[in-house]
């Protein structure tokens, strides 16, 4: 029987509940870790709040490096084949363990001229449990199962907050706080095993199965090669994560401690409404990419339009209220001027979402990633160059103006697709 063309209103309501759901995960995780920030930027300092930043968005870094694109892969190939969980994450895993451990000394070398601390030395264990969760949270996404993952959300999150908070209060210590975070990951892997497992009695691999770090030199070679046959998926990984962050990157290199902890105030904010894009990515991708390989035309211009309409809704009130934000937030006055720059960005961060999400589906995976290089390149050297003028303003500005010049170059690939 044939099934009839879903309809753009119904279609629309679909994506819209999807998204509810999906940015609720994203929210209550963001809300516990911003509230964390602002603990720690008052009850310390600001030079403590930039170590605490810069160490954690370095690990990111790194470790989506080593996702190499299983992530893009789960979301598309697991909603239409169930029995591709266990291999699929174990093969992932087992990658993701290898270069975690061989990029390690580069993560080091950075870490020894940003921070100078050796409290990143406990960013090492929390990163091999946060990719373990990553995998388990991206499958629990490919098979629709929001809910559940809300749940483990929630849990987890609570749990944070109520006891990284007296952490802080009580020690004024980043060590202790790492520790917490450590110890905590376990608990949310647990969790997500457990929910994985309740759902539809999928089998997944077991957890030290997946954190276990013994490779043979066979697997090691096939790793190596699968790295090299996914090399537009690692280099998408790692240039969505430069894109975001490599303005904070050389300001870890080039700033003092102090600006670094001014412009995780202000960037804080723009991470939390990031939530919002990442969570339309979670969505999008999957659901492009049964469209296309169904053979249905996708017309973005509607979507566009929307997408923008609700960055400026998000954008214009947080420039308007930057300074009441920071002021009963972080109380760091710098920063409501840098989050007045940085609060445009939204918007073509949500066109960005839209286009990405597209060209990735409909195979253009190259050109995304050159888009971003080039993208990249600019806000590294614009960064650098601004900095020496207007100090940390200049690294607002750059981050500014590489999401604009992304969204043009992503907008003229995807005028040439439509016309092949």
């Amino acid at each position: 029987m044939h099934k009839m063309k879903e309809s753009k209103i119904l279609y629309l309501k679909r994506i819209s509940k999807l998204f509810s759901i999906n940015y609720y995960i994203e929210l209550i995780a963001l809300i516990s870790i911003t509230i964390i920030s602002i603990v720690l930027g008052r009850v310390m300092d600001a030079a403590a709040l930039g170590i605490y930043s810069l160490v954690l968005m370095t690990a990111t870094l790194f470790r989506m490096v080593a996702e190499s694109g299983y992530d893009y892969e789960i979301l598309t190939e697991i909603p239409t084949n169930h029995d591709k969980v266990y291999p699929l994450m174990l093969e992932s895993q087992k990658s993701k363990n290898f270069i975690l451990t061989a990029t390690l000394p580069l993560m080091l070398i950075y870490f020894y001229f940003s921070v100078g601390d050796l409290v990143c030395l406990l960013v090492i264990p929390y990163n091999y449990l946060a990719s373990v969760t990553y995998n388990f949270k991206t499958v629990l996404r490919a098979l629709n199962e929001l809910k559940r993952l809300s749940k483990v959300e929630s849990i987890y999150s609570i749990t944070l907050l109520i006891t990284a908070i007296p952490i802080i209060l009580i020690t004024k210590s980043i060590f202790f706080l790492f520790l917490i975070y450590i110890m905590l990951e376990f608990l949310k892997i647990i969790l997500l095993k457990n929910a994985i497992g309740k759902t539809q009695n999928i089998r997944s691999p077991k957890i030290y199965e997946l954190l276990t770090l013994s490779m043979n030199k066979a697997e090691i070679i096939q790793i190596s090669k699968s790295f090299i046959l996914r090399k537009d998926f690692v280099l998408l990984n790692l240039n969505t994560v430069l894109q975001n962050r490599i303005a904070f990157y050389v300001l870890g290199i080039i700033g003092t401690s102090s600006e670094k902890g001014i412009y995780t105030a202000a960037y804080r904010f723009i991470s939390f409404v990031r939530s919002i894009p990442w969570a339309l990515l979670s969505i999008l991708l999957p659901d492009f990419s049964e469209k296309i390989k169904k053979g249905e035309q996708i017309e973005l211009k509607n979507g566009l339009v929307v997408v923008a309409f609700i960055g400026g809704l998000v954008s214009f009130p947080m420039w308007y209220l930057s300074d009441f934000m920071i002021a009963i937030t972080f109380k760091f006055g710098i920063a409501s001027d840098i989050l007045k720059i940085l609060s445009w960005s939204f918007i073509p961060i949500m066109l960005n979402t839209v286009m990405e999400s597209f060209l990735v589906a409909n195979g253009n995976k190259v050109s995304v990633n050159i888009a971003m290089l080039i993208s990249i390149i600019f806000s590294f050297f614009s960064s650098m160059i601004l900095y020496s003028y207007i100090s940390v303003y200049g690294i607002a500005y750059s981050y500014l103006l590489s999401e604009i010049l992304l969204f043009v170059i992503y907008f003229i690939v995807y005028q040439r697709s439509k016309r092949k």
